[in-house]
């Protein structure tokens, strides 16, 4: 949340006006956290991050005086983000439109509408000016891993396999009306699936030109299935690395069992979070079915990533920060109180939501980028339970948190998203010793039950159905708990 918005995402402060470091509608993370505690969220909440997700339009929202560029809203902004990439090591961005910069347009405005046409020459036009946005991101000295052209452009799952027209771009549009694209919302853009695709077109290929190693993917929304012009052209198909999904306020049972067809690409969700209101938000079945969804999507969909949950941290002031952040901070000014936060948190200073953290720490502290996921061999495939492992990959392949973790060595994660105990015996088949250090955890308001040990444990190789010491080893897990298991 590197900009301001509004509670419940009502309306942005400040719009795409340039102003000074002290203005008022500069609420953000990390600008808003005194100086130490900006270096100590990027050292002890994202180091461990592969990619930061980047809000276009939103979170970064300042505007060249043509409106047709962006750049950051107020003098630091981007040194903040470039001191943040560098003390967490994180590997880079993954830039998206919220909405394109307004003098894009057919409102002018950051909020609602879409595109002010989708003709070849203006296009190109648009196009340049993508590029130049990403250029710019470059030149402050951002990593950019990954590229998208728009959040939730549409929501479709309608499979359009004829050929798009121009002339109906807009047909079955999703776009708000200007009575209802009002600023007492947020940045959005709207586009008809054949409108996506042309835009997608025009700017896929000259991102792929600038630089081959930036990663497209397609759609943020419904996948494939939103993006089913591009996925059915040969030529748009060749232009996109992955298909990425939201799981907005759902249960894990959504991602249950889902294969859908990817056309031969990566397929993961990029966007998941709990609204204001949901028995998922601050609750312990929320703690585990959030890690069940990103479970579900890496064995069903086979998903080599995903975001586990947004955001890395949310101010005090906004109702919908139970159910996203990661972390909580108290803004400048903020002298409320809520029971959701913590009382004795100062203005300006970061504390975790344990709800949340529990469940994404253990991905991103214990988990080295580039582990292999092995193949789990469930006696019952469950819908609650979860049981997946993961082999560490080469020495020095595993992110800044890794750089000498051993090779080789088995991580499992086992889940109970259930009201009841659930026992299971876990074990390998490659006939090797083993033995293993686990951890449990439970979602709570503090952090009682964070990181509790549970000992070590041996087993042996060559089935799961062995007893303990001899080929598997046995586990219970409590109800709405999370087991890590760790080879030593």
């Amino acid at each position: 949340m590197a900009d301001s918005i509004g509670s419940y995402n009502e309306g942005m402060p400040g719009d795409g006006n340039l102003v000074p470091d002290d203005d008022n509608t500069t609420r953000s993370a990390p600008h808003d956290l005194a100086p130490s505690e900006r270096i100590r969220f990027a050292v002890e909440v994202m180091q461990g991050v592969r990619t930061i997700r980047l809000a276009m339009g939103l979170y970064l929202r300042g505007l060249t005086p043509d409106k047709k560029n962006i750049i950051g809203r107020w003098p630091s902004q981007m040194a903040e983000l470039r001191q943040l990439q560098d003390l967490s090591g994180v590997d880079g961005w993954a830039p998206e439109y919220w909405s394109p910069p307004s003098g894009w347009k057919s409102r002018q405005s950051y909020y609602g509408g879409t595109l002010a046409s989708f003709n070849e020459s203006f296009l190109d036009d648009f196009s340049d000016g993508v590029i130049t946005d990403v250029k710019y991101l470059q030149s402050e000295g951002l990593r950019i891993k990954w590229w998208g052209l728009q959040n939730e452009p549409d929501f479709s799952h309608t499979n359009v396999t004829a050929r798009c027209n121009r002339s109906d771009v807009m047909s079955n549009s999703t776009q708000p009306s200007a009575a209802t694209a009002t600023a007492n919302s947020y940045a959005t853009c709207s586009y008809s699936q054949c409108s996506y695709y042309f835009a997608f077109e025009a700017c896929a290929k000259k991102i792929r030109q600038l630089d081959p190693a930036i990663r497209i993917h397609a759609n943020s929304a419904t996948g494939q299935l939103g993006a089913s012009p591009v996925a059915n052209d040969p030529n748009t198909l060749a232009l996109v690395d992955a298909w990425t999904w939201h799981r907005v306020n759902q249960g894990s049972e959504d991602a249950f069992n889902d294969a859908p067809y990817n056309y031969g690409k990566l397929d993961f969700n990029n966007e998941m979070e709990y609204q204001p209101g949901s028995p998922y938000a601050g609750s312990a079945v929320g703690t585990v079915s959030n890690v069940n969804m990103f479970l579900n999507t890496l064995k069903f969909k086979n998903s080599p990533t995903g975001v586990m949950m947004l955001h890395a941290a949310k101010p005090t002031t906004n109702l919908e920060s139970l159910g996203y952040g990661w972390t909580w901070w108290r803004s400048t000014g903020d002298n409320s109180t809520s029971p959701n936060f913590p009382d004795d948190l100062k203005q300006n200073h970061f504390a975790y939501n344990w709800w949340n953290w529990n469940s994404v720490a253990p991905f991103i502290k214990t988990v080295p980028w580039n582990s292999i996921r092995l193949d789990v061999a469930e006696d019952v495939t469950r819908l609650r339970q979860r049981v997946v492992a993961f082999q560490t990959p080469a020495v020095g392949q595993g992110g800044p948190l890794h750089t000498s973790t051993a090779a080789g060595k088995l991580i499992l994660v086992l889940t109970n998203e259930a009201a009841v105990n659930f026992s299971t015996t876990v074990g390998t088949n490659d006939g090797v010793q083993k033995v293993w250090s686990g951890y449990s955890f439970h979602g709570a308001a503090n952090n009682s039950t964070f990181n509790i040990s549970l000992g070590t444990k041996s087993s042996g190789g060559g089935g799961v159905e062995a007893n303990e010491g001899s080929r598997g080893f046995e586990t219970t897990l409590a109800p709405y708990t999370i087991q890590w298991w760790y080879e030593q």
